[in-house]
């Protein structure tokens, strides 16, 4: 009995990570790359917060995002009672074409944990309200049903967290390797 339940369980893990994608999907399939002095948002929204809005009223789904001057994206902050903490469990980058934010993110993933990354745009309708017109899940065919998401609302915030997170250290999430390694390096000088 217990062999048959260990096979169940490794079929199990196969099937269900062969469906998630990988680093090497997710490195290949995110075009948006940091681009040091690339980024002139705040001239198009408030920044100085987060934006938070509902991904269904009825359930009260409620997410969080923080758009970075420096190009950075936060998804599903949990502001809520942290202040001085902000937690994200998805970390991107963002790149604005015309009246429209597009954003790509990911969950820190490993070889047991798959990477969950996804694309969403944002249409601005204004400096403080942002309307998601689009999101797909990056490296798979699934496309969201954005007719139950509210326009996304700013919050401002007296002070602003870090934009340093995990996604920063690595290569691929940087369109110039040079301004990787003055990242890089940077982080090493602060820590001296």
């Amino acid at each position: 009995m217990r062999t048959k339940v260990i096979i169940v369980f490794v079929i199990y893990f196969f099937i269900g990570c062969a469906n998630q994608p990988s680093l090497r999907c997710v490195s290949h399939e995110f075009t948006n790359k940091i681009l040091k002095n690339d980024v002139e948002i705040k001239n198009l929204i408030e920044i100085k917060g987060y934006y938070k809005f509902e991904i269904n009223a009825s359930e009260n789904v409620k997410q969080e995002m923080m758009f970075f001057e420096n190009g950075v994206f936060a998804y599903s902050l949990n502001m809520a009672g942290l202040y001085g903490k902000y937690p994200s469990y998805q970390w991107g980058a963002y790149k604005i074409y015309n009246d429209t934010i597009k954003v790509q993110y990911t969950s820190k993933g490993s070889n047991i944990v798959p990477y969950n990354a996804s694309e969403t745009w944002f249409k601005i309708l204004n400096r403080t309200t942002l309307r998601t017109i689009y999101q797909r899940q990056i490296c798979g065919n699934h496309i969201a049903d954005i007719t139950k998401y509210s326009d996304a609302h700013f919050v401002v915030l007296d002070s602003l967290p870090s934009s340093d997170c995990w996604l920063l250290n690595e290569k691929w999430f940087w369109q110039n390797e040079t301004d990787w390694k003055e990242y890089r390096e940077g982080l090493k000088k602060k820590k001296e």
